[in-house]
Parts: structure tokens; C-alpha cells; sequence
């Protein structure tokens, strides 16, 4: 069994987990990149970015997703490439927040906002599933119960909101308020 929590930061994300087949079983996350020109990188935490392609699916998440936009940008090829950075500040300033809303991206261009929790969510998920990996080789993903830390001035709308991405991840979840 392991107990996962995710953190969305205004500026990084990180994780924490604990597995009960491990004696000392808390890990801080470990996030490892390869980035375009073959630097590796390996840091507890990230950017709170995610990068889309021009069909709006997902392409990358954190420092990755940063890099890949400044080389876009770079060479002038981004091409209806989108990042979002900063993305979960927007649930905190949002008047009202419901399914349909929207976010804008670097440049100031709005795009649907739940879907890109949902990739956020599912990259952050990836992650550790490498990662648990790496240390252990009985750990079932069925075994894990995830809870994701939330700003405590967020109102109930923008907590909703956090609770009906994980839900599209197919998350078992709760909720809890850094307060």
C-alpha cells in the first residue's frame, strides 16, 4: 500500500509518498528529465507548467515543458504550441469556476481549464509511478490512495473543481487545505 500526496504550487509541484513494504518508507518526489539536447535532470520538484501541441494534447509537464517552450520560441516554431505556467494560481483568482472554465495561456490565449488539470494530474502521476517503480517492484497502482494539497484560501467552487479532475484520472482522492 502506498499514500500519495501531490502538491500543485503556485511556482512548483512536488510529491510525497509513502510504501509500507519499504521500513523507511517516506519518499520525497523525484522528478527526472531528459530535455531536448540530452541534459538530465533530477530535482524534488518542478515547474507547475504544462505544455500542449497545437491539437491540444499534452506534450510536457514542468521544467520539461519550459525548456521544450523557450526552444519553440527560440526558433520561432511554436506553431500552436501552448504553455500554461503557473496554471494553478488561476483557480484561486477565478470569480466563478465550472467545467467550462477557462484559462489563458503565456499569451494571453484562453483554452478550457479542466483539461489541462487533468494532464497536470496525470503527468504528476506518471511521475511517481516511475519513480515507485525505481525503488520497488510490488507496488500495484491500485494500492495507492492519492490526496492533493490545496490552498486553503481556495473556495469550495475551485476545491470542486481539483476533485473533478482527479476524478477524470480515475483517482481515488481526497482533499486537504494547507492551512
Amino acid at each position: 500500500m502506498a499514500q500519495v500526496a501531490f502538491d500543485f504550487g503556485i511556482k512548483h509541484t512536488k510529491y510525497a509518498y509513502s510504501l509500507t513494504s519499504i521500513r523507511r518508507n517516506m519518499f520525497e518526489s523525484r522528478f527526472k528529465d531528459v530535455l531536448d539536447d540530452g541534459r538530465n535532470f533530477v530535482s524534488t520538484k518542478t515547474f507547475s507548467s504544462i505544455l500542449i501541441d497545437d491539437k491540444g494534447q499534452f506534450h510536457s509537464f514542468g521544467l520539461k515543458a519550459e525548456y521544450h517552450f523557450a526552444s519553440l520560441e527560440r526558433e520561432n516554431e511554436l506553431n500552436g504550441f501552448k504553455l500554461f505556467r503557473r496554471f494553478p494560481n488561476t483557480l484561486q483568482i477565478m470569480k466563478h469556476i465550472s467545467r467550462k472554465s477557462t484559462i489563458k495561456d503565456v499569451s494571453g490565449k484562453d483554452h478550457e481549464a479542466l483539461p489541462i488539470f487533468v494532464m497536470a494530474i496525470q503527468a504528476l502521476k506518471k511521475y511517481l509511478m516511475d519513480d515507485i517503480q525505481d525503488r520497488t517492484t510490488n507496488s500495484r497502482e491500485h494500492d495507492i490512495r492519492y490526496v492533493i494539497t490545496l490552498p486553503a484560501i481556495w473556495d469550495v467552487g475551485a476545491n470542486q473543481f481539483m476533485r473533478e479532475a482527479a476524478i477524470q484520472v480515475e483517482l481515488s482522492i481526497s482533499l486537504s487545505t494547507n492551512k
